[in-house]
């Protein structure tokens, strides 16, 4: 099995590429939102979404795919430790369909998240996943990653009018 794992370049001009390359991935962000067990709903304009914010680089996906076959992909961003005052990545999925698991391509992702941060100058990538995901913890150990115990919390906000997503595009 011959994976390719290619970064998403999204441009102003080429949004339109991103949004296609973009497409078959939703697939994979709408089976991962189901696994996780989340009532999380993707957005119709998801894929427009998220060409917007990787031509800005406020976030990264790279793509596993053999051929024009999907098999994974991985989303990333940049965030900022006031503690340190140093950047660091935080890997936000990785997600492999479950028929291409436990050949490789989970650890081709990460690689290419790891080496994306590198690059970028980030000395750590942090991440999360819920405490029943048996599998992924193994796997994150098998990475050499180190566990850090800690709650995880949400809080819905809900827009103004003024920020509301769907206003900006009227501007």
């Amino acid at each position: 099995m011959s994976v390719t794992v290619r970064q998403v370049r999204a441009r102003a001009r080429a949004r339109a590429r991103a949004r296609a390359e973009l497409a078959p991935v939703r697939t994979l962000v709408e089976a991962y939102a189901r696994y996780e067990q989340s009532a999380a709903v993707v957005p119709e304009d998801w894929e427009g979404r998220m060409a917007d914010l990787t031509a800005i680089g406020r976030v990264t996906v790279f793509i596993a795919s053999i051929d024009d076959t999907v098999l994974g992909y991985a989303s990333m961003t940049r965030e900022v430790s006031t503690w340190t005052g140093q950047t660091f990545a935080h890997l936000d999925c990785l997600f492999v369909d479950g028929r291409y698991r436990g050949h490789g391509v989970g650890r081709l992702l990460f690689n290419a998240a790891c080496a994306h941060a590198r690059s970028v100058g980030d000395t750590e990538l942090q991440w999360q996943t819920p405490a029943w995901n048996a599998g992924a913890i193994l796997f994150y150990c098998r990475t050499g990653a180190q566990s850090a115990s800690k709650e995880r919390f949400t809080m819905p906000i809900e827009p103004t009018a003024d920020h509301h997503p769907d206003s900006r595009r009227s501007r």
